[in-house]
C-alpha cells in the first residue's frame, strides 16, 4: 500500500468519526506515529498529498528541449555552441553548453567530427588513374 493509499484510509476514517488512533491502526495495519501524523497534518489543515520537495532541479526543461530539437532538425550541421546561443538568446535561464550536448545526445542526437579524406577533383582522379596505367610494371 502506497503512502498515499494509507494517508486517504486514514482520513477516511477520521471523517467517519473514528478518532482513536488504536482502533485505526487495529483495522487498517498502519503505525500509530504515522497515523498521529496523518492526523495533526489534517488537523492544520494541509494537504495529504505528497509534495515533491528534495532534489535538484532539471536544468533542461521541457521548452528548453523542444527547442534544442526544433534548431537541430531545421538546421542540419549546427554545431552545441549555436545551440547554446540560441538557447541563450531565448530563455534567461539557459542551461550550459555541456548540459545542451548531454541532452541532444540523449534525444538520439550524434556529433561526430566527420573523417578528412583527400580532396580530388575529377581532374586530379583522372590523372591518378593515368599515372597508376602507366606504372604497372614499375619495379
Amino acid at each position: 500500500m502506497s503512502q498515499l493509499e494509507q494517508r486517504k484510509k486514514i482520513k477516511i476514517f477520521i471523517d467517519a468519526g473514528i478518532t482513536s488512533a488504536k482502533e485505526i491502526s487495529a483495522k487498517t495495519g498502519i503505525s500509530l506515529r504515522t497515523i498521529f501524523r496523518i492526523k495533526s497534518i489534517l488537523r492544520e489543515g494541509k494537504s495529504i498529498t505528497h509534495k515533491s520537495v528534495s532534489g535538484r532541479p532539471k536544468a533542461i526543461t521541457y521548452s528548453h528541449k523542444k527547442s534544442i530539437i526544433r534548431s537541430l532538425n531545421s538546421h542540419s550541421k549546427i554545431s552545441i555552441r549555436s545551440v547554446h546561443a540560441n538557447l541563450s538568446s531565448k530563455y534567461t535561464d539557459a542551461p550550459s553548453t555541456s548540459t545542451v550536448y548531454r541532452s541532444t545526445r540523449a534525444c538520439g542526437f550524434n556529433f561526430k567530427q566527420p573523417v578528412m579524406g583527400p580532396f580530388i577533383t575529377p581532374l586530379i582522379a583522372k590523372n591518378r588513374v593515368e599515372w597508376c596505367k602507366d606504372h604497372v610494371n614499375y619495379c
